[in-house]
C-alpha cells in the first residue's frame, strides 16, 4: 500500500506540473496574437514565440548539462578507483543514462551512497544555475 501512494503522490505532482507549464505556454500565445496590428501577422508572431521559447531552452540545456557533468566529473573522480558495476561512471556522459541502473547495482552500501550524492552535488548546482 505504501508504494501505491508513493506512485499516487509522484502521479498527483505530475498532473499538476503538467497543468501549471500547459498554463504558462498557452497562455502566452493569446496576448501576443492579440498584439499584432495585422490578422495576416499573427501566425508569425505565434512562430516567432515558440522559436524564443525554444532557443531559451536550448541553451538553458546546453548550460545545465555542461554544469552537471562538470560537477559530477569532478566529484566523481574523487571516488576513484570505482568497483567494476560503475566504471561507466568515468565517462561522466554516462551518467544520466546510468541513474535508472543505481537500484540493481550490487555494490557496497558506503560506495553506493556516495554515488548518490555525486549525483545529488550535481543536480544541486543544475537547480542553482
Amino acid at each position: 500500500m505504501h508504494k501505491s501512494n508513493s506512485h499516487t503522490k509522484a502521479y498527483a505532482f505530475q498532473g499538476l506540473l503538467g497543468i501549471g507549464t500547459g498554463s504558462i505556454f498557452t497562455g502566452t500565445q493569446v496576448p501576443v496574437q492579440a498584439s499584432v496590428t495585422h490578422v495576416d501577422d499573427t501566425g508569425l508572431a505565434v512562430g516567432m514565440l515558440v522559436c524564443f521559447r525554444l532557443i531559451g531552452a536550448l541553451i538553458g540545456l546546453a548550460i545545465s548539462s555542461t554544469a552537471f557533468n562538470s560537477v559530477f566529473a569532478a566529484d566523481i573522480a574523487s571516488l576513484f578507483p570505482l568497483p567494476e558495476q560503475l566504471k561507466i561512471l568515468e565517462d561522466e556522459s554516462q551518467a544520466i543514462g546510468f541513474i535508472a541502473m543505481l537500484r540493481s547495482v550490487l555494490v557496497d552500501k558506503v560506495v553506493l551512497n556516495e554515488v548518490v550524492e555525486v549525483y545529488t552535488s550535481a543536480f544541486r548546482v543544475v537547480w542553482i544555475v
